[in-house]
């Protein structure tokens, strides 16, 4: 699974939950036979491995939809971080 971290680095944007479901899938497809939870049933454990709900685990911003506290770490950044869209952040 891509690996996470507690923080994001200081200037680089939130991440989305969009980019971050994105990241999921493409690494699904390349260690996981292409087999993928669907988005919500992704974002719901990933909610319940930190203890919170969906709700209280993300917040509305002018980017979208991001994860509060949660970051992608350096090698799964330069893995995937190409799995943004034009004008996202990770």
């Amino acid at each position: 699974m891509p690996q996470l971290r507690a923080n994001r680095r200081a200037g680089t944007g939130p991440l989305t939950t969009s980019v971050l479901y994105r990241i999921y899938k493409q690494w699904c497809t390349d260690n996981n036979n292409g087999y993928a939870k669907t988005a919500r049933h992704f974002r719901d454990g990933l909610a319940a491995l930190h203890g919170t709900s969906h709700s209280a685990f993300t917040t509305h911003t002018k980017y979208g939809t991001t994860y509060l506290g949660l970051g992608l770490n350096t090698q799964t950044r330069e893995d995937y971080g190409h799995y943004t869209l034009k004008g996202e952040f990770l």
